[in-house]
């Protein structure tokens, strides 16, 4: 058997999902790490705001 892995062509970032086109022709959609990140940087922990610069 020949298990090779599809090579990303071509990655769009739509708001918060990945958009990944492959070289065999498929697409397929990868929900992003952004909204978490973006929710911690803004929520209160221990009185203490993350900062990221």
């Amino acid at each position: 058997m020949n298990n090779q892995m599809p090579k990303a062509v071509n990655v769009e970032m739509m708001s918060t999902i990945l958009k990944i086109e492959f070289d065999n022709g498929e697409t397929r959609y990868l929900k992003s790490h952004l909204n978490k990140e973006h929710a911690e940087a803004y929520s209160m922990k221990k009185g203490k705001k993350k900062m990221y610069c």
